[in-house]
């Protein structure tokens, strides 16, 4: 399911808190939220949201790609689909898709996290050749670092006629070079400290880190005492759990309840006395807890 106007609103309006006097030029983005429909279709009249990244790269160069329709080489970016669960999931996969490059191979920045760094509200001339009116784009722009070992570029020949990595001075909106230019972003990737539990932010499983973690440390990311939600779901004696993804930061390819991304996983049913292995410590014992009618449990406190 694609993000929805509240999840939409959000992220503008953490946006004109750092941008206010953005307010009139974003106005066809807010009146958009308020009216009935998807604003992430295609279809959506007079404009709907797309999505585009700036990768950078260790030199302070952005990724362009070659569009073969519109003859502009544009950062990756395009339409948001049904299954894209935010705005920057949609994003990262058209990097995936024009370029070659996943997920697991960027970074997002210190500075803008899982935010927009630039939104920007254009006009799409009419399109004959796929019966397309003239319409607006309500393109939200996220940035991410590219990481040391991403893979080689692999276009999508059918729609990217080339690429190229040019400095911020050079980056072919006007709105996101003046942004990524009044960052200092220098192409160091930095940790990101995230505030919030991933799940309030779902997205695949794009770092936030420069290099794995330890499955036996907890990822440094997290913040100290930050409360975590996890669902606990029972039936006829069996509970749900989840496998985390392999490359994750934190138990990759350990078992756990739902909660953060759940992107490319699979989720099977164990009885609470057979419960698989390997299992996230916590959530053994809160299972087990919960089973044997706890309604508190610890796990690596000092006294």
């Amino acid at each position: 399911m694609p993000p929805s106007p509240a999840q939409i609103r959000s992220l503008v309006t953490a946006y004109l808190d750092r941008h206010p006097g953005e307010h009139d030029a974003l106005a066809p983005l807010t009146a958009a939220l308020d009216c009935a429909g998807d604003p992430t279709s295609r279809t959506t009249l007079p404009g709907h949201v797309t999505c585009s990244v700036a990768v950078i790269d260790r030199d302070a160069r952005v990724l362009h790609v070659l569009h073969r329709g519109t003859g502009l080489l544009l950062a990756p970016g395009g339409h948001v689909e049904a299954a894209d669960e935010t705005l920057l999931a949609a994003a990262l996969r058209e990097v995936e898709e024009e370029a070659g490059i996943p997920a697991s191979a960027l970074v997002l920045t210190a500075e803008f996290r899982d935010g927009p760094i630039d939104i920007d509200v254009h006009d799409i001339d009419a399109s004959p050749a796929r019966a397309g009116a003239v319409h607006q784009h309500y393109d939200f722009r996220f940035v991410v670092h590219l990481a040391d070992d991403a893979p080689d570029l692999t276009l999508q020949v059918e729609e990217v006629g080339g690429a190229a990595w040019l400095p911020f001075e050079e980056v072919s909106s006007p709105t996101l070079r003046a942004k990524l230019v009044a960052t200092g972003l220098d192409g160091a990737i930095r940790p990101v400290k995230l505030e919030q539990h991933a799940a309030e932010h779902p997205a695949p499983a794009v770092r936030t880190e420069p290099a794995a973690v330890s499955p036996a440390q907890a990822p440094s990311g997290n913040v100290p005492n930050i409360v975590g939600v996890h669902l606990y779901l029972e039936r006829d004696g069996h509970v749900l759990l989840g496998r985390r993804h392999p490359d994750a930061a934190y138990a990759g390819g350990s078992w756990d309840t739902l909660a953060g991304h759940l992107e490319a996983e699979a989720a099977t049913a164990g009885r609470a006395k057979d419960l698989p292995e390997p299992i996230v410590p916590y959530t053994r014992v809160a299972i087990e807890g919960i089973q044997s009618g706890r309604v508190y449990s610890e796990l690596g406190w000092s006294r």
